[in-house]
Formats: C-alpha cells, sequence, structure tokens
C-alpha cells in the first residue's frame, strides 16, 4: 500500500508542477489496491525557467504611433493587450533567450508554436531578436518594437 500511495504522490506532483502540459484528452483510470491513479500524456514545457525580475511587468512600445502593451507576469506568463483586444500565453527564460507558447490566439499548443527570442535590455529599452520563425504571429509585435517599462 506504501508504495501504491508513492505512486499516487508522484502523479499528483507531475500533475501540479508548472514546467507540465496537460492535454484535454481525457484520462485514462486505473484502480491500484483501492487507490485510483489518473495517467496523463506529460509534453514538457520548453527548456528554461521563470521570467526574471527584470522582464517582469508591463512594457509599452518607444514609438508612440505603436498601440500595445507587453505585460509580463511570475512564473511564466505574458499578455500582449491593445484598447481593443489582449492575448497571452506562457513564456520560459533561459539566460538571453524567451521562448513564447500556448498562445491563446495561436492555437497550437505543446510542441507546437514555440516562438523563440534573445532579448535584452539597453538604455532602459527591451528588444527583441528571433531565433526561429516564429508559427504563432508574434514576431510583428516583438522584433520591429523597442519597449520601455511602465512604472
Amino acid at each position: 500500500m506504501w508504495r501504491d500511495l508513492g505512486l499516487l504522490t508522484l502523479v499528483l506532483a507531475a500533475c501540479g508542477s508548472p514546467n507540465a502540459y496537460i492535454p484535454s484528452a481525457a484520462p485514462s483510470t486505473s484502480a491500484v489496491a483501492s487507490v485510483a491513479t489518473q495517467t496523463f500524456a506529460v509534453q514538457s514545457w520548453p527548456p528554461g525557467g521563470p521570467l526574471p525580475a527584470e522582464l517582469v511587468g508591463t512594457w509599452r512600445p518607444v514609438d508612440p504611433a505603436l498601440v500595445g502593451d507587453l505585460t509580463f507576469t511570475p512564473p511564466n506568463q505574458y499578455v500582449f493587450a491593445t484598447p481593443a483586444e489582449s492575448s497571452g500565453g506562457n513564456v520560459v527564460v533561459s539566460g538571453t533567450e524567451i521562448a513564447f507558447f500556448n498562445g491563446a490566439l495561436c492555437g497550437l499548443r505543446l510542441p507546437e508554436g514555440v516562438g523563440r527570442y534573445r532579448w535584452t535590455i539597453s538604455g532602459g529599452e527591451l528588444r527583441f531578436e528571433p531565433l526561429n520563425s516564429d508559427p504563432c504571429g508574434r514576431g510583428s509585435d516583438l522584433q520591429t518594437r523597442k519597449y520601455v517599462k511602465l512604472g
């Protein structure tokens, strides 16, 4: 029985991991010594970790003609917001590389839909340089703009 409880603890820990993707497909259920466990197909997030402190917050384009704020919220969330709409998803950061994925408007889920960028902050301006062809169209909001942090 202790082994079965250990298995249940492991399954529950995996389900609660911030780095686990659990698809919407119905899980399979099995009974082991009267302890029900659920198994899920787990898809790991891209390599990286939570947002660093210097990225957390709301960033606005330097060019006043461009509309749309970019907000990073710990540990791994982003939102693009304009007066007309907002959309977001998840990010992971590894050094100066940031991966955007699970975009709400994109419709592609892991392992697809990952846009990778190199980020830099210089003179208070945040810039993104593409490292791949972003399949979700975020490139127009990222690679062509410079952002300054609000507040």
